[in-house]
């Protein structure tokens, strides 16, 4: 009984606050809907409340243009507040979903007591582009100093290897970032020591740059008494088959990339660039300008060498070509 009290005055209070429903949830901002980097059964609802309700207890549940369930979640949040990622569990028979057309997002209360609010949904819940920005860090997260030489690499589903980075932790240096660019695809990470690395608890994780804010990611301590790793993962493992899908080439001459020791300036004959990036040739992402425009001017900074530089156009044409900077 007290229980049903409980929730009773629950309701009363945000039913109070929600008067005025369309407006509350017009203040819900549905910012994207996309899975979770690493984990191919969740659907992350990523939102914004610039209303004054906190929507008690809330669920969401994804339907298709038919109305059956794409993806529920299973209430865990005490309300929604400033910015939250709600993690829905999607159904088996949708596990080939790559976008949601003419489709609907409902918003419930008190663990699916009351519906509040009903979104129009049509968006790709797989990324667009072809470059996720991954972060492989490994860092002291203390007890002692950590003293080592470290190598850590990334593998393709080949075994070819994609980027390989040697690097030291010593007493100034105790944390170690590099900044890497990948399509959706299964990869194995490894990570080693050499003999005699000692000290702290160093901790590695691996995670999408996009998604730091709800920590998609994959993490876990270094034990130096076994210093070598090995985890296979897959990236967006439900958008394997559509990357490549959505870019082709570029035809000749619609896009002139012209590179000095200063940077490197991308020209379209008659298309918008969407974005221009940087990568050095082990496949790093170094640096991005995002459009829309015409041209796109990428300075050189403290780079210098040989680059590849791509830039994506609005229809999803690309092109890509070497080029040299610094002196």
């Amino acid at each position: 009984m007290k229980t049903r009290l409980i929730l009773s005055a629950l309701l009363l209070s945000s039913l109070g606050a929600l008067s005025s429903a369309q407006s509350v949830c017009d203040q819900l901002q549905i910012v994207d809907i996309r899975y979770d980097a690493f984990r191919d059964s969740l659907l992350l609802v990523h939102v914004i409340n610039g209303s004054p309700d906190i929507f008690s207890y809330p669920g969401f549940i994804l339907y298709n243009e038919q109305g059956d369930t794409i993806a529920k979640e299973t209430p865990n949040f005490f309300g929604i507040g400033q910015e939250q990622v709600h993690a829905l569990t999607l159904y088996p028979d949708f596990s080939e979903l790559t976008e949601v057309t003419d489709g609907s997002l409902e918003l419930w209360i008190l663990f699916f007591d009351t519906l509040v609010c009903t979104y129009d949904i049509s968006e790709p819940v797989c990324p667009e582009t072809d470059c996720n920005e991954l972060v492989f860090s490994l860092g002291n997260l203390g007890g002692a100093l950590t003293f080592g030489f470290f190598h850590y690499s990334v593998l393709d589903s080949a075994g070819a290897v994609l980027v390989e980075v040697d690097f030291t932790l010593e007493e100034q240096v105790q944390e170690f970032r590099d900044t890497i660019c990948l399509p959706s695809g299964d990869y194995t990470l490894k990570l080693s020591a050499d003999e005699g690395s000692v000290g702290g608890q160093p901790y590695f994780q691996l995670y999408e740059l996009a998604s730091q804010f709800w920590g998609a990611q994959i993490a876990d301590y270094f034990n130096h008494a076994n210093p070598e790793i090995e985890i296979p993962f897959s990236l967006y493992d439900n958008c394997k088959e559509t990357i490549n899908a959505v870019e082709y080439p570029a035809q000749e001459g619609e896009v002139q990339i012209i590179s000095t020791p200063d940077g490197v300036r991308a020209i379209a004959r008659e298309k918008q660039i969407l974005e221009m990036s940087l990568y050095d040739l082990a496949g790093r992402l170094m640096a991005r300008r995002s459009g829309p425009a015409t041209e796109l001017f990428m300075p050189a900074g403290n780079l210098s060498g040989m680059y590849l530089v791509k830039v994506g156009l609005e229809d999803g044409g690309y092109t890509s070509e070497l080029a040299f900077l610094g002196d």
